[in-house]
């Protein structure tokens, strides 16, 4: 995905996130595009705020996999 579509995907995500800041969805998909557009840090922090409002997610397990995947990464760099 070219940069330029992460940005405006963040600036979305942004936007919903401003409108309601308990939207978890929004915290998901906006950690996705920061993933992709290499900010691990603000990556990271979307998930965990992602599962703090959505503490049942069926996705769950497959965010905390990733979460320790890149810190896992990130400690090695």
């Amino acid at each position: 995905m070219p940069i330029g579509d992460l940005e405006q995907a963040i600036a979305g995500y942004n936007k919903a996130i401003d409108l309601n800041p308990d939207y978890a969805a929004a915290y998901s998909n906006r950690g996705v595009a920061y993933y992709y557009s290499g900010d691990l840090e603000q990556a990271i922090a979307d998930f965990e705020r992602y599962l703090e409002l959505a503490p049942n997610a069926p996705d769950r397990e497959a965010v905390l996999g990733q979460d320790r995947l890149r810190r896992k990464k990130r400690a090695s760099q």
